[in-house]
């Protein structure tokens, strides 16, 4: 469910964000994969002002780090000249709980902490990614936006020590992101607090994505 009809989304910045972030600290995984049944098509190459709903979010991630890795094959024309890694899926039916196990135990993820994101952000804005990298203690495994009273566990910043140890203690068969706060010590940002943090919401169904298109001017294509 949408947070309110009544915000619109703005157009982004497209300043360097990350001077304030040590060079190692932070890299980003985008979701891309899955079978999108809700919306009836791939969300990833969704219409956006940015281009398409992917690269939108490449576009802001971008502000803050150059180690991105996609995690499942992006849709055909969803995406345009990027540089990063591409993680197939295993199965792309499994859920994204399930693809990122796999990926931590077959591939090398070195920053101190990774920003996890879906592909159907399209209210992102890079200062919302810099207040969950930087709003957190350095006790916490990371933090999670709570918006509208929803925990946003794919749009968040995990530590990655913690998150490699979650992934383990959770079972194989668990499909759940939401389980990942169960057994991590996150610091929740709460929209009561951060009221900038609505734009962390996603659209899962035609109507929301409809909704979305009309925030920024467009007809329904």
């Amino acid at each position: 469910m949408f947070y309110t009809s009544a915000l619109k989304w703005t157009q982004p910045g497209t300043e360097w964000l990350g001077n304030s972030l040590s060079p190692n600290f932070l890299g980003a995984i985008i979701f891309c994969g899955g079978a999108s049944k809700r919306m009836g098509k791939p969300k990833a190459a969704l219409p956006h002002p940015g281009g398409t709903l992917l690269q939108h979010i490449i576009q802001q991630v971008q502000r803050l780090t150059d180690d991105i890795t996609m995690l499942g094959e992006p849709p055909e024309a969803s995406v345009t000249n990027f540089s990063g890694r591409v993680i197939a899926d295993v199965d792309p039916h499994v859920g994204p709980l399930v693809s990122l196990r796999n990926a931590y135990q077959n591939d090398q993820f070195s920053r101190e902490c990774y920003l996890l994101l879906s592909c159907d952000l399209p209210f992102l804005h890079a200062e919302e990614l810099f207040l969950l990298c930087t709003g957190f203690e350095s006790t916490k495994d990371g933090a999670v936006p709570v918006v509208a009273g929803n925990w946003q566990p794919l749009a968040a910043c995990y530590r990655t020590k913690s998150l490699r140890r979650a992934l383990a203690e959770l079972p194989v068969n668990e499909q759940r992101m939401m389980k990942l706060c169960d057994v991590m010590d996150l610091e929740p940002l709460l929209d009561e607090v951060y009221p900038q943090l609505w734009q962390l919401q996603n659209v899962n169904e035609p109507e929301e994505y409809i909704r979305f298109l009309k925030s920024v001017g467009w007809e329904q294509s």
